[in-house]
């Protein structure tokens, strides 16, 4: 879910070995499709990258000290070998991101992600602070004159961003690789959410189950039962259609890429094949989910995927906005509900 906490309306490790991808003291691309997004610089000298503002950011050395105020960059940091020494909300990341190894006990909080502690993120020393970038229009000018700042984020809101959720995630995570002097790391790991999404895509073939309709939906966190169904534009969806499955949502684009229904909006997906839900785990504070409370509804029951008995949970921990190794994983839950669960 976008926020653990209240979020303001409508606005809002990688395990195994990487690929290295170093020729003699060159560093060479490892995906055609991304070889020319980030620049390749060494190790240990200047880095400069393009955040997703259009501002270029400069650095005398890749950055060792990082505080990620938002979890989406911070997931990516920890993939790339880099922990970050602060997250925002950091207590609640563990719930809600689920992919990787989780926050070491070293990580510092600074407070709530769109309203961190400036105090806290000067008394760290930071050498780069990373924000999502439609917050830093409130207040860039604070947190540059503690450190420089970039903004990255997988939302594709602002004009300066790629345009869909998904090429916002990988583009973010080669301008952080660049910035944290991670390039081939960077390369490599997106080589590999692209080899184990596939392998995911064969499973679903193999099980008869590819151009399957899928509905991606996200419990509500406060107020009466509802639900977010994730649009075209989302990175959730894009994993989808990686997978050779097809959306069963077609409602219009919106910001953050989902459009929130009650009950009587579930109506327009329920003749989708699978009806695949995120939500917390039971005994937690965000607890809220939708479909428990409308089980025994008879508009609920009438669905036609419901009485198909094709509605499954897939946890609350994937990060719906998250990095590559969100994707992966997401891509294994989904492989898991549509095909049956990957024999060991």
């Amino acid at each position: 879910m976008r926020t653990a906490a209240p979020i303001r309306r409508r606005r809002r490790q990688l395990a195994g070995a990487l690929t290295a991808c170093l020729a003699a003291t060159t560093l060479v691309a490892c995906g055609d499709d991304d070889a020319t997004t980030a620049s390749t610089t060494a190790s240990t000298g200047p880095v400069s990258a393009v955040d997703h503002t259009g501002k270029t950011i400069t650095l005398d050395k890749p950055a060792a000290r990082v505080v990620s105020a938002d979890w989406t960059s911070a997931e990516i940091a920890l993939a790339l070998g880099v922990t970050p020494v602060a997250v925002g909300d950091r207590d609640t990341y563990r719930r809600w991101v689920g992919a990787g190894s989780g926050l070491p006990s070293s990580v510092a909080a600074i407070g709530a992600r769109y309203e961190p502690s400036l105090e806290k993120i000067a008394a760290l020393k930071p050498d780069l602070i990373v924000q999502e970038s439609g917050e830093l229009a409130k207040g860039r000018d604070k947190l540059e004159a503690i450190a420089p700042v970039a903004g990255l984020d997988a939302y594709a809101l602002s004009k300066a961003s790629p345009k869909t959720e998904w090429e916002a995630m990988r583009d973010a995570t080669l301008k952080l690789g660049t910035l944290l002097g991670k390039d081939a790391e960077a390369k490599a790991l997106l080589k590999r959410v692209d080899e184990e999404i596939a392998a995911q895509a064969k499973r679903i073939a193999g099980a008869g189950r590819a151009g399957d309709s899928v509905v991606v939906t996200q419990t509500s966190v406060g107020g009466k039962p509802a639900t977010r169904l994730f649009d075209d534009g989302s990175e959730m969806l894009e994993v989808v259609r990686r997978l050779g499955l097809v959306n069963g949502f077609k409602g219009k684009h919106e910001d953050y890429s989902f459009t929130e229904v009650g009950l009587e909006g579930l109506r327009q997906v329920g003749g989708a094949d699978w009806l695949l839900t995120l939500a917390q785990a039971k005994g937690t504070k965000e607890e809220l989910n939708a479909f428990a409370a409308w089980k025994d509804n008879p508009v609920y029951e009438k669905l036609a995927v419901v009485k198909a008995g094709r509605v499954r949970e897939i946890g609350g921990d994937n990060w719906t906005w998250g990095g590559p190794l969100s994707a992966i994983r997401l891509a294994e839950k989904i492989a898991d509900a549509v095909a049956g669960p990957a024999s060991s």
